[in-house]
């Protein structure tokens, strides 16, 4: 479930961007993670990252590419700081890694990341209290470790763009989060709040999805503390249609629609039920996930 914003929190870098998966080995064990795939795919297969550096080296990469190492844990692998020099060496402008930060609690490794010429890490912080962070990921301590990882990430010269994704177990702490980003991270200055994506795991327990109707408020409450706090906020592709949160008094920093206005379309399979018709901001709204209808219908959207 991650989406991302480019350099200084750009939402039209968001995409297109070159998306490099390492597999699904994961060291996390989120309840809303929407990869479906077979138990043995979940274990680390240094083959993959293999392939990765072969393909790059046979297809080479685009002058000026922005790469996305992705996962599962693309930190599990001990060659990721080869695979970043790599794409460097063949002029990619950035190389950003999704991650949840735990295996660079290790200092060693975000100084290699860095030295290789990782540019920005991508962060699944998911809330700012370790209990609800740590039942999220489903491992104890892995908030203490992700803040471990955030310092040492910053601290080797990376930009670190959060990435908390909002569920029922964590919503209501949003405008909390930013508070906490503000003051614990003051290096941080984007976040992309995503909503758990009604796919997968979230799919087969809907109790994890929130309500729209009832999760709004707490998003504006969340925008406004960050904005007090100069903290830049994006709604990305796994975020929230235009008419919840309060989102349309701030289109310039949805994806989405930075996308569609500049000729963009991104195709993510979301759909627009009845109460979108006649809305004006429809030509410029990703819409909604057809899965968040069969779990809570048409609650809390509305034509603005």
């Amino acid at each position: 479930m991650r989406s991302k914003a480019g350099k200084g929190g750009d939402p039209r870098e968001d995409i297109p961007y070159e998306l490099v998966r390492l597999g699904y080995a994961c060291n996390e064990n989120c309840v809303f993670c929407n990869v479906e795939c077979q138990p043995e795919e979940r274990r680390r297969d240094d083959g993959v990252l293999r392939a990765a550096m072969r393909a790059a080296l046979l297809a080479g990469v685009r002058p000026g590419a922005r790469i996305s190492i992705s996962g599962g844990e693309p930190g599990l692998y001990e060659g990721l700081p080869a695979l970043i020099k790599l794409y460097r060496s063949k002029k990619a402008a950035r190389v950003d890694v999704q991650t949840n930060a735990v295996r660079f609690a290790d200092r060693r490794l975000a100084a290699a990341a860095a030295s290789a010429g990782a540019t920005s890490a991508f962060v699944s912080l998911h809330s700012h209290s370790a209990r609800v962070h740590d039942g999220i990921t489903g491992v104890r301590g892995s908030h203490a470790l992700c803040l471990k990882g955030i310092d040492n990430l910053l601290a080797c010269g990376l930009e670190v763009i959060l990435n908390p994704v909002l569920c029922s177990r964590n919503y209501r702490g949003a405008a909390g989060y930013m508070a906490f980003v503000a003051k614990r991270f003051p290096a941080v200055r984007t976040v992309s709040l995503s909503v758990v994506q009604p796919r997968g795991r979230a799919k087969s327990d809907p109790r994890l999805v929130p309500d729209y109707a009832a999760l709004s408020p707490f998003v504006e409450a969340a925008l406004s503390r960050a904005e007090r706090s100069g903290i830049t906020v994006n709604n990305p592709v796994c975020g929230l249609p235009l008419c919840v949160g309060g989102w349309h008094r701030r289109a310039e920093r949805c994806v989405e629609t930075a996308l569609r206005r500049t000729g963009r379309r991104y195709e993510a399979g979301k759909v627009f039920p009845p109460p979108c018709s006649g809305c004006r901001a429809r030509a410029y709204c990703g819409g909604v996930w057809p899965e968040y209808l069969e779990i809570h219908g048409v609650s809390g959207l509305g034509a603005l």
